[in-house]
């Protein structure tokens, strides 16, 4: 009798132990899973604060390219700033909130001679940038554009300088530069929102001048989860982590009390895992996919169709078209009518836009800035993509918002052909270029080339 009790405890201390382990283990297993899959959904939050920057930054960077070939163009002669100075420095920089370039300015041998806006002028002009960093202008006479975070005397907040070199006929003519201005740009952050659900954030840069932390909320960041992004010279990155850690030991410990008596945490883990994995899913859907308009975002845009440097086709037989297009006015709608009817309005222009393209063919509309689009096309030739600019532009000027009659709808349309390898940097400019055109001679219209 003592035997068989001794034997059913022995059996029993077997049993107890190997479902104790096997259950531990699984348990082990997935909570380690479930942090991966929680860092996966930092990450791609993380992807769409970065998305943003990385457009402001792009957007710069193609305007130092249009002053360099104006500057070639007039073999190196200045004269045209004073006209053409407003006009890539931003033709909505008055009206549009989020304006991100504070001045533009030109630098012959080096030293800035012409600034834009005027009053950017007295702190900048003369400023020698050979004396500023020797790395950055090494880099510059090599005939590379930099990123810079030196900020000359006299000029407030957090400024980056783009700055590209200028040759003519082979020879150094001197340098275009664009200055960002960071606390503009940081402004488009939803960094706040982050501290609300319990996030703590660390946005830094290196540039040639070191690492710079921007903007940060709390402390501890050993384990974070780092989204990076780079331009040239300038890597910047966000780093995300719990503001209460990845581990909750209180739950690890109701947890391992649950196994020892039940093995139905093993299919609540089991759904835990799925749905969350579900949520990782659908996250990644949500980067990929503006909220408002449900186009496509500038995330979707770097991972499907550009290259890792953002400045070629991800496929090299890719043949896209490229068209620029630009709300007309779009400061002017909300202060007017309202940011609920700019949004109404953001969402009837992106599905007019979105009628004129065939998505089944690999045509793609991204939502580019705030209230910018841009379309990407498989364009047999020009003429057809002239049309579809054209449609666009008609399409948008046919919209009527029954609540608001007296809104007049209207956009301006730069588009670029790619007749076969072109890059995308390249097309980019030339959309800008025809974009800027379009503008110039009154909005409303669409130039391609």
């Amino acid at each position: 009798m003592k035997k068989n009790i001794l034997k059913n405890l022995a059996i029993a201390l077997a049993v107890f132990l190997a479902v104790l382990f096997g259950l531990n283990g699984l348990y082990t297993t997935m909570l380690h899973g479930l942090i991966r899959e929680s860092k996966d959904r930092y990450y791609y939050i993380g992807v769409n604060e970065v998305n943003e920057l990385g457009g402001s930054l792009e957007r710069i960077i193609v305007r130092t390219f249009v002053l360099r070939d104006m500057v070639m163009q007039e073999d190196g002669g200045t004269g045209f700033f004073g006209s053409m100075a407003p006009i890539v420095y931003g033709a909505s920089a008055k009206e549009g909130a989020g304006q991100t370039i504070r001045s533009i300015a030109l630098a012959p041998g080096g030293i800035i001679s012409d600034v834009y806006p005027a009053d950017e002028g007295p702190s900048l002009v003369g400023f020698d940038y050979s004396s500023d960093s020797p790395e950055a202008m090494e880099a510059n006479m090599a005939g590379r554009t930099v990123i810079t975070g030196a900020i000359p005397d006299g000029v407030d907040g957090m400024v980056m300088a783009v700055r590209t070199p200028v040759y003519i006929g082979g020879d150094f003519w001197g340098i275009v530069a664009a200055y960002m201005d960071l606390g503009k740009i940081l402004e488009g952050f939803n960094l706040d929102a982050l501290e609300g659900i319990g996030v703590d954030y660390r946005l830094s840069t290196r540039s040639f001048g070191g690492e710079t932390v921007l903007v940060r909320s709390g402390e501890n960041f050993g384990n974070a989860v780092t989204v990076p992004f780079s331009s040239y010279n300038l890597s910047l990155s966000l780093d995300l982590v719990p503001s209460g850690g990845w581990y909750d030991f209180g739950m690890i410990m109701m947890g391992r009390g649950i196994v020892l008596f039940t093995s139905l945490i093993v299919m609540g883990l089991a759904i835990s895992f799925t749905k969350i994995r579900g949520d990782s899913v659908r996250m990644r859907a949500m980067a990929e996919t503006d909220v408002l308009t449900r186009c496509f975002s500038r995330y979707y845009m770097g991972t499907a169709i550009l290259s890792e440097d953002a400045s070629s086709w991800r496929n090299p037989g890719d043949t896209y078209s490229v068209a620029l297009v630009d709300i007309d006015r779009f400061k002017s709608i909300n202060d007017t009518f309202g940011h609920a009817a700019g949004d109404r309005a953001l969402v009837l222009i992106a599905e007019a836009i979105m009628g004129c393209v065939d998505g089944r063919r690999g045509d793609r509309v991204v939502r580019f800035g705030g209230d910018e689009f841009l379309v990407f096309i498989h364009s047999p030739d020009a003429g057809s993509l002239d049309r579809s600019v054209r449609e666009m532009v008609s399409a948008v000027s046919r919209i009527r918002v029954e609540a608001f009659p007296d809104m007049s709808l209207s956009i301006s349309v730069g588009g670029a052909f790619n007749g076969g390898g072109g890059e995308y940097l390249s097309l980019m400019k030339r959309a800008d270029e025809n974009l800027y055109s379009v503008k110039e001679n009154g909005r409303n219209g669409g130039l391609v080339g």
